[in-house]
């Protein structure tokens, strides 16, 4: 094993450890300290986008998404099926998945800041996209 997976493993283990823990404000330092290493790291640079989304989820009184999850792979997980729904929506391709992404929306209670930060995150039509989730939330199809 090099030297670079060996710190990636010990990084990540560290982050799990802090969640665990629910030491966010270590965790907090952990993310933005040395961020050039931590956005080379895939899950990581995930994890430190997520920041901001904890950060307006508490300054608006909701649980943060920090504290619904047990480690670093949940949060990963979390934005990639995120990120698949909305490419779905994007490419009108949601079929009969909409229901599926409205469960997935409630049982992980995704808020609007963590589903609008992915949104902006991807590499997707942003502006069709956004248009598409407000207009199917007014019509009560999309629950956030």
């Amino acid at each position: 094993m090099d030297a670079k997976v060996r710190w990636d493993l010990i990084l990540k283990e560290r982050f799990d450890e802090l969640l665990l823990r629910r030491q966010y404000a270590e965790i907090h330092t952990l993310l933005e300290t040395d961020t050039e290493i931590i956005d080379q790291i895939n899950d990581l640079a995930i994890a430190r986008i997520m920041l901001s989304v904890c950060e307006q989820e508490r300054a608006a009184g909701q649980c943060t998404l920090f504290e619904k999850v047990n480690n670093l792979d949940e949060i990963v997980c979390r934005y990639t099926v995120l990120m698949f729904y909305l490419r779905r929506l994007e490419f009108d391709i949601m079929d009969d998945s909409l229901d599926a992404f409205n469960q997935f929306l409630i049982v992980n209670q995704v808020s609007r800041q963590e589903l609008f930060a992915v949104m902006y995150c991807g590499n997707i039509d942003k502006e069709r996209v956004l248009q598409i989730i407000k207009d199917k939330m007014i019509n009560g199809e999309i629950l956030v």
